[in-house]
């Protein structure tokens, strides 16, 4: 999930909120489009084994130095988590559970792929969903069926992305269709074809026609779903793919999609549009263009 919690809920002066939302900004604005999960080849845990072997000692303890600071984040979001699941079970059942995912994430942190650190923005969009991890692994152990676990998902994700403070969504919407941003989206889809890192995303953006859409991202790799999918978890891809729908509409930004990779197609088609209908709600899963159900059959 995106870290959008970094954000005070006020702030003391115009230029503070600005600073504070302009960072904000460049999480939402460059995560909107590549937070939905696409799939590499089968050949990434190789390849992403071996690039580990050719890392720094810095580069390998990246995660590690910065785990505390991962953990903090992490127990302020667990309330989105424990708020969702209770809905569902025993709050004694929930707690257990909790508790027991903490520890998952903890030793989950080292596993995280390097691809590139603070250089690398997309490094954001590797580590905070990740939070939501064990919890997925848990359930998934218990015997909850997927479609449920699935919407568990998309609910805590609506739930987190709901709470982003009201002046961030608008900063977030002010700037989504500037010159400034398409540059910088541009720029980011050129360096993702160099491929420096295996676990990393890859990218194209595509150009718009200011009439169906303004820009657009055609995903080809993404790294969300190829360190889930290392982890055992890419049936659960999908319903990452779901929770895109929900940040949208918190967010108030027009898109539409017909596809991703986790469903099975060949590339995401992110569309981005100024003016025209809102997209789909996310859930139920079966309501979206780009459902297809491949692991529930």
């Amino acid at each position: 999930m995106v870290d959008c919690f970094t954000c005070p809920a006020t702030v003391s002066t115009r230029r503070e909120f600005l600073i504070t939302a302009g960072k904000a900004a460049v999480v939402l604005c460059g995560g909107l489009a590549v937070y939905t999960v696409g799939r590499a080849s089968g050949q990434v845990p190789d390849l992403m084994h071996e690039q580990l072997q050719k890392l720094t000692q810095e580069e390998q303890n990246y995660y590690v130095v910065m785990k505390d600071n991962l953990i903090k984040k992490y127990d302020k979001a667990t309330r989105f988590q424990k708020e969702v699941l209770t809905r569902h079970f025993d709050e004694s059942r929930v707690n257990r559970w909790l508790v027991q995912a903490r520890k998952g994430y903890e030793s989950l942190i080292p596993q995280l792929p390097y691809i590139g650190g603070k250089e690398n923005e997309f490094t954001r969009y590797l580590m905070y969903p990740s939070g939501i991890m064990p919890t997925v692994r848990i359930l998934r152990d218990e015997g909850v069926p997927i479609r449920k676990i699935g919407q568990m998902i998309f609910e805590i994700s609506t739930e987190y992305y709901n709470a982003i403070h009201p002046l961030v969504k608008w900063y977030v919407r002010s700037t989504y269709f500037g010159e400034e941003k398409k540059a910088h989206m541009k720029a980011a889809a050129h360096k993702s074809q160099l491929r420096q890192y295996p676990g990393d995303w890859v990218f194209d953006f595509m150009e718009g026609d200011a009439k169906t859409f303004e820009y657009g991202l055609d995903m080809t790799e993404c790294g969300l779903v190829k360190f889930w999918s290392v982890q055992g978890l890419e049936e659960f891809t999908p319903y990452l793919c779901l929770t895109d729908w929900a940040l949208w509409r918190a967010i108030g930004i027009k898109a539409a999609r017909t596809q991703t990779i986790a469903n099975g197609a060949t590339h995401c088609d992110f569309r981005y549009i100024r003016k025209g209908k809102d997209g789909p709600s996310g859930w139920p899963a079966d309501s979206n263009p780009e459902w297809t159900g491949r692991f529930e059959i």
